[in-house]
């Protein structure tokens, strides 16, 4: 039988800056599993010049049994937990959520999810436990609300279902680095942000500094999204190219093969887009399986097409021949490393997420 699932607040630091509610866990009516959801939003947890007034556990609580009400799969909680925590701090905190380890539908303990942290003025960190009604799964997500820098290391797989996070940060392939969202404040209890660079609106009380995107959603990543016009050239051999000028290619002709930042010049580093519908692309290897995410490893490989969601690509111009290639609106064909597998990971408008696409 599985365990039922908790809150565990593992800590609670500068309690000053963040007011955590009780570790209790509250019932919810029937019927009412949305309530609190609703009500952790900025117009009701923050106040200009403060910090989060809300009950903080509360909130948490209510995203995870509203979504397991609702059957959400991973990726929706975490979106949704990201998007509540963001508002129910005012947009003033870093934060992440990393899924740090998981139980399979018998109970049992099958993975877990290595990391490393090195976060500064953590003023909240927790864990919730989440039931996958699509998956039978039990996985347990880490928060961390922050208003420090430094850095966080994801050593295994990306994706929306493994983690999200929001703030001043800036992300090189699995490592995130966060800038402080608040320093020292000359006037006791209000947040003073960075110092405004040439053309920046100046600092107002209560508003973060320079906010970055949330990552993933769409209608707030003007930063990151690409805003080119053009397509990409359909139904000849093409190179799609790094920034260093190395390129994608397959390592292997068969379906399942991986899909690596390779050297250009063979059969295995072409590739022929084809009309797929919706303004979405097939894109066909040299050696005849097409470009496919792997839902399980979230790497890029190759495989025999089939129609499906995760062979589709969005191919969004950036400038002149250069593109990024997408298969959803937040997941990107992303170069790391060289000749290392490429990864299906979240879009955040780096380099490493921009191919030139020359024939």
């Amino acid at each position: 039988m599985r365990s039922r699932r908790k809150l565990s607040v593992l800590a609670a630091v500068c309690v000053s800056a963040l007011a955590v509610g009780g570790l209790a866990q509250p019932a919810l009516a029937d019927g009412s599993v949305n309530g609190p959801v609703e009500n952790c939003n900025a117009a009701a947890a923050v106040s200009p010049g403060s910090f989060g007034t809300g009950a903080l556990s509360w909130c948490i609580l209510a995203s995870q049994q509203s979504g397991e009400a609702k059957k959400l799969a991973r990726e929706g909680f975490v979106k949704g937990l990201l998007e509540m925590l963001t508002n129910h701090t005012g947009g003033n905190y870093n934060i992440m959520i990393f899924d740090v380890k998981g139980k399979n539908a018998f109970g049992d303990p099958w993975f877990v999810h290595p990391y490393t942290a090195n976060l500064k003025d953590v003023a909240y960190q927790g864990d919730i436990d989440y039931n996958d009604a699509t998956s039978r799964e039990d996985q347990t997500y880490r928060i961390w609300i922050f208003s420090g820098g430094g850095s966080f290391t994801n050593h295994g797989d990306g994706g929306w279902i493994n983690w999200g996070f929001y703030g001043l940060w800036d992300r090189n392939g699995s490592t995130v680095d966060f800038r402080p969202t608040m320093v020292p404040a000359t006037t006791p209890g209000v947040p003073k942000g960075e110092t405004p660079g040439p053309g920046d609106t100046p600092i107002t009380p209560g508003v973060p500094a320079q906010p970055g995107p949330r990552p993933g959603f769409r209608a707030d990543s003007a930063a990151t999204t690409p805003s080119g016009s053009g397509r990409p050239p359909v139904g000849v051999p093409v190179r799609l190219k790094t920034v260093n000028n190395l390129g994608a290619a397959a390592t292997n002709a068969a379906s399942g093969s991986t899909v690596v930042a390779g050297k250009l010049g063979d059969t295995n580093s072409t590739w022929t887009f084809k009309e797929a519908g919706g303004s979405r692309y097939e894109i066909a290897n040299g050696l005849g399986p097409v470009l496919t995410e792997n839902m399980s490893t979230y790497f890029a490989s190759i495989t025999t097409w089939k129609g499906g969601a995760a062979q589709k690509w969005e191919v969004i111009p950036i400038k002149g021949d250069t593109y990024q290639i997408r298969i959803s609106d937040q997941d990107c064909l992303t170069y790391h490393e060289d000749y290392k597998k490429l990864g299906v990971w979240t879009c955040d408008g780096s380099q490493g997420q921009q191919w030139t696409i020359a024939r």
